[in-house]
């Protein structure tokens, strides 16, 4: 899956990100918005050898967004990107990602073990539970989005006693971030993927939950916060319809894929950057 970051995003990041591909020496390319962008949003230093490793990775896995994030907080968490353990985090998340584990393709290279998929627990039958309560069985109406909503929020919450992934939390005087595989069932719809969670330190509750949602060959992006919501996808009527559902009411909003793919290099202009 080559990725491809559409105007008016990849305009405007390109314009953001140009002076530090060029300091960097990177191609001013999606891969390379994409690392920078996932740098960013781990507060790590623009440094040329870990954009290069972070590309490097993104590209063996078919530039796959997903795979840049999941670098990037290898990285942060003190780890070697390209190392035993990351790659064994990648080969989980993006299996689940991909659906159960199918082969990620990988060019001259031996199909990859498929990954055990991580067990349903409390969180997930608990959406589920309460999502059959809705008639809407589109994953694209409002209705559905709020209960994968409500079931990203209790994955997350159960989350940091369940997976055995230490390394990948990187503590601190605000908490520490998570990222982890999740699979959920809501109103008779699968749904996959993996999210990153910023935790409290103090409370032990999730303060931020980043979530790379996919449902068959569809893909979406959710952030949660606890002022609201920011819903992400490609599709201009399901935007129109969300906002319609929950603009009045809730704090939310809206915007295509790539504007969350490359959110950090929208929402400030780059920092310094290292050669």
């Amino acid at each position: 899956m080559a990725t491809s970051v559409p105007a008016p995003a990849l305009t405007v990041a390109s314009a953001r990100a140009a002076e530090a591909c060029a300091t960097l020496r990177l191609p001013a390319d999606a891969d390379s918005l994409l690392v920078l962008s996932a740098m960013l949003g781990e507060n790590l230093r623009l440094d040329a050898s870990a954009a290069v490793t972070l590309r490097r990775v993104l590209r063996l896995r078919d530039g796959n967004p997903a795979a840049a994030r999941i670098a990037a907080r290898a990285l942060a968490a003190g780890l070697d990107p390209e190392g035993t353990e990351a790659s064994s985090l990648l080969d989980a998340v993006l299996g689940v990602c991909e659906g159960g584990g199918e082969r990620r393709g990988q060019s001259g290279e031996q199909e990859r073990r498929e990954p055990d998929p991580p067990p349903r627990r409390r969180g997930a039958d608990e959406a589920h539970k309460t999502s059959d309560q809705h008639e809407s069985h589109d994953p694209g109406e409002p209705g559905a989005v709020d209960d994968i909503a409500r079931a990203l929020r209790s994955e997350a919450q159960a989350a940091k006693n369940r997976y055995e992934l230490p390394t990948f939390a990187t503590a601190g005087i605000e908490g520490g971030w998570l990222c982890f595989p999740f699979e959920i069932r809501i109103a008779d719809v699968d749904f996959n993927g993996f999210m990153r969670v910023l935790y409290h330190s103090g409370n032990n509750k999730a303060q931020k939950l980043v979530a790379d949602v996919r449902f068959g060959d569809q893909r979406r992006l959710i952030e949660l916060h606890p002022a609201g919501m920011r819903y992400h996808t490609d599709d201009p009527a399901e935007r129109e319809r969300f906002m319609a559902t929950f603009g009045a009411s809730m704090m939310v909003s809206v915007d295509d894929l790539a504007s969350g793919d490359v959110s950090e290099l929208l929402a400030e202009p780059m920092v310094d950057s290292d050669a």
